[in-house]
């Protein structure tokens, strides 16, 4: 019992670590809005652990990362952010994909879903805290209705992203399997 519970902390910490590692690798796709794949590692983690380490990983990386980025107001906003659409997105995928084995169609639903949930989350949140947020702390303007670069910038980002990540995560999925059946027989 005791080892496992050490298994499984040094499992979350090494795919806490490989998350903040792989959020430095950013695609910058508008403004300052950027794609990362670090949600991917949250994934195989939520996967292989359960949902509470995934949360556990989606949270080590956002410290790990605000704290190597320099520890500013913007970063504090902006990791904060990826926290929040990294469980948007991980938890939804995680009880429709991941718990349930089911035929294609069901785990595209799934992913569908769990984009769809990142989408609205991170458009409200935009709309209501992070640009006005942003606006203050970095003093800028947005050039355009909120609503417009909402429907725009946010609502297009959030729909790749959630695309993305399916795409990535898929491969990585099939393997899944195998590292816990290789976990179980080293015990």
């Amino acid at each position: 019992m005791q080892s496992n519970r050490l298994e499984k902390a040094i499992g979350i910490a090494v795919f806490g670590a490989l998350a903040a590692s792989i959020m430095f690798i950013e695609i910058p796709v508008g403004g300052f809005l950027k794609l990362d794949l670090s949600d991917v590692i949250v994934l195989l983690a939520m996967s292989i652990y359960g949902v509470g380490a995934g949360i556990g990983v989606a949270a080590m990386k956002v410290v790990v990362h605000f704290i190597l980025a320099g520890a500013s107001v913007g970063a504090l906003i902006g990791d904060t952010a990826a926290f929040i659409s990294s469980v948007a997105f991980v938890v939804p995928l995680y009880f429709l994909f991941i718990r349930h084995t089911g035929n294609w169609w069901e785990r595209t639903l799934a992913a569908a879903i769990a984009t769809a949930s990142l989408t609205i989350i991170m458009a409200l949140l935009n709309w209501a805290v992070l640009v006005p947020l942003y606006a203050a702390v970095m003093n800028f303007n947005l050039g355009t209705a909120m609503s417009t670069y909402i429907l725009t910038v946010v609502v297009p980002f959030n729909l790749l992203k959630g695309v993305v990540l399916t795409v990535v995560f898929l491969p990585f999925y099939k393997i899944v399997p195998w590292m816990i059946r290789r976990r179980t027989m080293v015990h």
